[in-house]
């Protein structure tokens, strides 16, 4: 692709991150969360460097389970969100781990099972307090275990798992893990399977009392954001250039919307705006002209305009929007606070498609 445009993923950054996380984690597994194209990041790039170093996959529906197994032959990859009935077939030959939180989901997962003779491999969602996947009642993961040791030549049962829905709170999580084992305990040979709760969050929390799971799903601490813990480094950061230069006098309009500029100065035009996913309100934030903060005055569709009148700049000059340095202005942590969202947000509105990949080697 041709762009002015480009997407920085630090591999060495991933690395370390992972390094970190495993230290945290101690002797549990670790099934890396990749959805969203691996939350901004580039799902190929982020499989490719982490496959040899991680036991599962995470990732959110059909597409993104079967453009890993392109990438990953041997991984285990876990779909744990919905998926359609017409994909089953699909995702069993590939054998994709699927979340499984209805009889119903069971009766067709073995139907197509027996359709074309392979096995599936379930992890049972439990409902503890998120309330959107899972079940909620004691009853239902009984008929649902009698269902899968009936079958058991075609279904078995990989993991079971919940998800903590305000790791920062201790109390709460504790409350979600109390009715968690109330669940786990009606399932035989435990230690056969895989049992998972902790997120990013609640791992570099010390959510220590989830000594029962063999596993934890880690998300955003992968990426070195939202995370507070100094071996933790962002992966990701964006570029762009100057491609046009205007002159301003105090008071005239600058972009769309009547927004005008303050003092005489200079402006340089970005070739970037909200159709690649940087969004409107990062107006009065800041990109990086040669090392100098520069305030966004107004972003349109495919533009950012910024005031440069303080910096020696020219067309051409390669800009920092979004950088992977904790400490600067334009960090995805100060960018996400300052317009009032969470770095998910930031990251996974990146339009990959209007962009180049630049990948940083590790060394």
């Amino acid at each position: 692709m041709d762009f002015f445009n480009s997407i920085e993923i630090n591999k060495k950054n991933l690395i370390d991150n992972l390094k970190t996380i495993k230290n945290k984690a101690k002797n549990k597994k670790i099934c890396a969360m990749v959805k969203a194209n691996a939350y901004g990041h580039d799902l190929k790039t982020v499989v490719l460097t982490l496959k040899n170093n991680v036991d599962f996959f995470g990732v959110a529906n059909t597409e993104e389970a079967l453009k890993i197994r392109n990438y990953a032959y041997k991984n285990k990859i876990l779909l744990c969100g919905a998926y359609n009935k017409d994909k089953l077939k699909n995702l069993i030959l590939n054998k994709i781990s699927l979340t499984v939180f209805s009889f119903f989901q069971l009766k067709e997962i073995l139907k197509e099972c027996k359709i074309v003779k392979e096995k599936a491999y379930l992890h049972i969602k439990i409902n503890t307090g998120m309330n959107r996947l899972g079940i909620k009642n004691i009853k239902s993961l009984k008929v649902m275990l009698n269902f899968i040791n009936k079958n058991n030549n075609y279904l078995i049962l990989e993991g079971v798992f919940s998800h903590l829905f305000n790791s920062e709170s201790k109390e709460l999580s504790n409350s979600q893990y109390l009715k968690f084992i109330n669940f786990i305990k009606n399932i035989k040979n435990l230690n056969c399977i895989n049992i998972h709760f902790e997120n990013s969050r609640g791992l570099f929390n010390n959510v220590d009392y989830l000594n029962i799971c063999n596993m934890v799903r880690v998300g955003i601490s992968l990426y070195g954001l939202e995370i507070e813990n100094e071996k933790l480094k962002p992966v990701l950061s964006v570029k762009s250039q100057i491609i046009e230069i205007q002159k301003v006098n105090e008071e005239e309009y600058v972009g769309y919307g009547k927004t005008i500029i303050e003092r005489d100065g200079r402006v340089a035009i970005l070739p970037l705006g909200y159709a690649d996913g940087i969004l409107r309100n990062y107006k009065n934030n800041y990109v990086y002209v040669n090392d100098k903060p520069c305030k966004i005055i107004n972003v349109c569709m495919d533009m950012i305009l910024v005031d440069i009148t303080n910096v020696n700049s020219k067309v051409g000059d390669v800009v920092t929007v979004i950088s992977n340095d904790n400490k600067k202005l334009n960090s995805v942590s100060f960018i996400s606070k300052n317009v009032n969202t969470i770095s998910y947000e930031i990251v996974t509105n990146l339009n990959h498609n209007r962009f180049n990949l630049n990948i940083l080697e590790a060394l």
